[in-house]
């Protein structure tokens, strides 16, 4: 059986095409694979998005620092497109709310139908490039989702509607959704914490003890599940801590029956959810403007931790 496998080691995405036989007792790993595309001087050319160049050389480029024959212009690298490969990660999950740290906070707490901004003053605490494009505000719902927004995103339930595939509509604004259905936060709210040192701190947001409905939490669901993005790679890490249901029917939601988990870039989508990859690439090789994990599946064993790693699919070259 023919499979993508995309690993992250140190920031660096490295794309390999995997046939996997039997119990593993069989592997075979093809690293010069390139993704759909074209670029540098070859073709399907895929880079890492990282602080250096987007050149390329015909190769699947692994450096996050830099291709062959590219030059930063901006922190965002001065891409031409840009994707998410989305693969489950070991990376720890660290909780917003029992982080003590010189920049924390909370927002929404025991909120329904709500959104607040973190009180960045407008400016977040580093550098950060989602699709391509660097941001400087952000949002938080209590129904799962992060908008990068200078206004208000109003995406709440009573403006748009239930979730729904990212395939299929998309979304307003570029936004982060590690569990987007209907949920009331807790007594907590939404934590934020910012850690690490530079180049490479980290921004986590916490939904802390949430619960699926409208009304205040109580023993019903516990739902604590975290955001963290990273200085410099601009990797997205989704990590679910706690997901209880409390019954059946509540478990079938903690295991995702009715949440949309992904991200997108707030363009409406090139092609449904069936035709785009794991990679955030149509069939045709154009981005899908959004990568998605789950739409109202349930996901059995639980929700792994994600990452979603920023590759650049680099134009043609003028040389």
């Amino acid at each position: 059986m023919k499979h993508t496998l995309v690993l992250t080691i140190g920031g660096v995405v490295v794309i390999a095409s995997c046939s996997i036989v039997g119990d593993l007792d069989e592997f075979q790993a093809d690293l010069n694979t390139p993704l759909p595309g074209s670029g540098g001087t070859g073709a399907g050319v895929a880079t890492t998005v990282g602080p250096g160049g987007t050149g390329g050389d015909g190769g699947a480029s692994t450096s996050s620092s830099g291709g062959s024959g590219g030059s930063v212009a901006g922190p965002c690298g001065g891409l031409d497109a840009v994707t998410y490969a989305v693969t489950p990660t070991i990376i720890p999950v660290r909780n917003a709310c029992e982080i003590e740290e010189d920049v924390q906070g909370a927002v929404l707490l025991d909120a329904n139908e709500a959104e607040a901004e973190l009180p960045f003053g407008g400016v977040l605490p580093f550098d950060f490039c989602f699709y391509g494009e660097e941001q400087s505000h952000l949002w938080v719902g209590d129904n799962g989702y992060v908008v990068f927004s200078e206004d208000q995103p109003n995406k709440l339930q009573l403006d748009i509607g239930p979730p729904h595939t990212l395939g299929e509509v998309g979304v307003p604004q570029p936004a982060v959704m590690p569990l987007y259905d209907k949920l009331h936060t807790g007594a907590k709210g939404i934590c934020y914490a910012l850690t690490d040192d530079a180049p490479y701190r980290k921004l986590w947001i916490t939904y802390h003890r949430a619960c699926f409905g409208s009304a205040a939490c109580g023993d019903n669901s516990i739902l604590t599940f975290s955001v963290g993005l990273e200085e410099t790679t601009n990797n997205i890490d989704f990590g679910y801590i706690t997901m209880s249901g409390g019954t059946p029917s509540l478990q079938s939601q903690a295991l995702g029956s009715t949440a949309t988990i992904g991200i997108a870039d707030g363009a409406a989508p090139a092609c449904s959810a069936a035709k785009c990859s794991e990679l955030g690439v149509c069939d045709d090789g154009e981005p899908c403007n959004y990568t998605e994990y789950n739409s109202e599946v349930v996901i059995e064993g639980g929700l792994p931790n994600l990452q979603f790693a920023p590759i650049a699919q680099t134009g043609p070259s003028n040389n």
